[in-house]
């Protein structure tokens, strides 16, 4: 089975390539299409947090929330001033967060296409590249506007340099995946063990620390504290590990919920395979530590320390909950692809005559048929619909900002991305991710005061203490609503005018 092919891909491969990249793009193009606020918007609030760090920094050469305030709110930087470059460049906010969306899943794609040849040959790297591209998440991923594949490029990126033994290309991978997705610094850890001397590990170690160093040194300076306040607030260790399994499980169960019975019999063939892919891959002795230790590490770290919120459940009324989380745990995909596929060809290898292998095939062909079918339906729909509401609430309340609410006004918010990227007032985040000298505040009334508020538009729910404290007086001046709460929040956001009194 693992017959490594040093040669120039063939011209059958280099088909295969071009199709799946037509498909992977004709995907993309079906979400962005698919409803009337697809092509200007995104379907995530976090997507828009991600391009206010990014207007600033080119606008003002300054990361942070607010143009002209450093801030270290945001746990992917390189994804933030990445964006920076394609909003100097004149380009619309979504458009490139979308473009650099694309661009990063199909880099990830190709670079699992060239890990798996480089193991496997051919036959490897076009199953590897055929469970990647049908998979409807893959697509979803790509047009969200989040820093996921870029993540899963610079890993990939990472594991294939040190594959090939280019360990300092491998060292500036590491780099780049740790200000991209903070979990992948556990793949440090795991390219030390692959690296075969000294020599190879500074090389590997260096640009990471570097990199890494540097970021944990500009938190500290700008916010008293070395890590992201987004990071801070989300990693919770010891949060419920069995209601966490749970949530894993049911985000990766979908084919048994969908198809019911057979459904459970095809996710049984693709542990199968998956399990005697990590036995294959064991072969390769120290790199394995990236090949299977890795995806298990940030499993573990995800159960351990991430609440996982209700991924669990089934995608039905476009849960925004389930693509919020799944962009932390679909981080894995080209893992576990990588692995179900070795164990495919390792047991097509080995199984007895004509029938043996034909039962291997229908069983491969059946899991990639639920690959591509299940949740693509419920996907389009939760793209759709999210995009669509976060339009009608933020949107909605930014144009309420717009047009009652003066330049100069200071305007309190609940960690809201979309506002940030549309009004021109400073804003507060009243829940600390991205105003950190609100976030270990024991009482933050003094504090709104000092910063001179003067107006809020958030989610009452989450900020009853301030609304009902005698020192703030609100007042009411408008308010957005949806029909349904698919966003990650509450289906109604307020406008108050805010005053302090003298209780």
């Amino acid at each position: 089975m693992f017959s490594p092919d040093p040669s120039t891909p063939g011209r059958l491969e280099l088909l295969l390539l071009c199709a799946a990249g037509l498909v992977f793009v004709a995907d993309c193009v079906g979400l962005l299409t698919a409803g009337p606020a697809t092509l200007s918007g995104l379907p995530l609030d976090d997507a828009w947090i991600h391009l206010a760090y990014a207007r600033s920094v080119a606008e003002s050469g300054i990361y942070g929330y607010n143009p002209g305030e450093w801030q270290n709110g945001s746990t992917a930087p390189l994804w933030s001033l990445l964006l920076a470059l394609p909003l100097k460049a004149g380009l619309e906010p979504a458009v490139a967060s979308r473009s650099l969306g694309l661009l990063a899943g199909g880099s990830a794609l190709l670079l699992a296409w060239a890990l798996a040849r480089d193991l496997g040959g051919p036959r490897l790297a076009g199953l590897v590249l055929v469970g990647l591209v049908i998979e409807p998440w893959m697509a979803v991923l790509a047009v969200s506007g989040m820093e996921t594949q870029a993540a899963m490029a610079a890993a990939l990126g990472c594991t294939l340099a040190v594959r090939r033994e280019r360990f300092w290309a491998g060292g500036i991978a590491l780099a780049c995946a740790g200000l991209l997705r903070p979990e992948l610094a556990l793949l440090v850890p795991a390219a030390l063990v692959a690296a075969p001397n000294a020599r190879a590990r500074i090389a590997l170690l260096l640009p990471p620390s570097l990199a890494g160093g540097g970021w944990l040194a500009f938190g500290l300076i700008v916010a008293g504290h070395p890590l992201p306040t987004a990071f801070r607030t989300k990693v919770v260790v010891g949060f419920d590990p069995l209601g966490q399994l749970a949530s894993v499980a049911g985000l990766f169960s979908a084919t048994g919920r969908e198809w019911g019975g057979p459904g459970w019999w095809v996710l049984a063939l693709a542990l199968g395979a998956g399990a005697l892919g990590i036995a294959a891959m064991l072969r390769f002795g120290r790199l394995s530590a990236l090949l299977v230790g890795v995806p298990f590490a940030i499993l573990g770290f995800y159960v351990a320390s991430l609440p996982l919120g209700v991924s669990a459940e089934p995608i039905v009324q476009a849960s925004v909950q389930s693509i919020y989380y799944a962009r932390y745990l679909l981080l894995l995909l080209p893992w576990m692809t990588l692995l179900a596929a070795a164990g495919a060809l390792w047991l097509f290898d080995r199984a007895p005559g004509v029938s043996g292998r034909g039962a291997v095939v229908a069983a491969t062909v059946l899991v990639l048929l639920a690959t591509a079918t299940v949740q693509r339906g419920a996907l389009k729909e939760a793209y759709v619909a999210n995009t669509a509401e976060i339009e009608q609430l933020h949107g909605g309340m930014a144009a309420a900002i717009a047009a009652k609410l003066p330049p100069d006004a200071v305007v309190g918010i609940s960690d809201a991305g979309r506002l940030r990227c549309a009004v021109p007032q400073r804003l507060i985040d009243l829940t600390g991710l991205n105003s950190s000298q609100l976030l270990d505040a024991l009482d933050v009334v003094p504090l709104l005061q000092a910063e001179g508020l003067t107006h809020a538009a958030i989610w009452p729910d989450w900020h009853r203490e301030v609304l009902a404290d005698p020192r703030v007086r609100v007042v009411p001046l408008g308010r957005t609503r949806v029909a349904r709460n698919t966003i990650a929040a509450r289906p109604e956001l307020m406008l108050y005018a805010v005053e302090f009194v003298d209780p």
